[in-house]
């Protein structure tokens, strides 16, 4: 389940949000499992919400790169609009990073 420790007693969220995967895809695991977000990570000591919230910056600075030289990165976001100004597309993938941290505190 998702709840088994894996090699350095972390469960899988606490791994993909260690090691930066992107937010879209690590809500699979917290929606087949919600009851992991109650376990604090013991590598950092931290909950799911605050190692999401490390992500997201990571995330967001890769998607703002991404939108600086209209890379592979921006195909990966098809949810946002690539053809919006720089400003409006930073400001809509900051919302909808935030939104997927606030999910995991509701």
């Amino acid at each position: 389940t998702a709840l088994v420790p894996v090699g350095n007693c972390q469960i899988p969220i606490h791994m993909a949000l260690s090691n930066n995967k992107p937010l879209r895809d690590v809500q699979d695991l917290w929606h087949a499992s919600p009851s992991m977000l109650a376990y604090v990570d013991p590598q950092s000591g931290l909950y799911p919400f605050a190692l999401a919230s490390c992500a997201a910056k990571t995330e967001l600075k890769g998607i703002v790169r991404g939108f600086n030289r209209r890379g592979p990165s921006v195909k990966l976001y098809d949810w946002l609009d690539a053809t919006r100004n720089m400003d409006g597309a930073e400001e809509e993938a900051s919302c909808y990073l935030l939104g997927c941290i606030y999910d995991m505190l509701r």
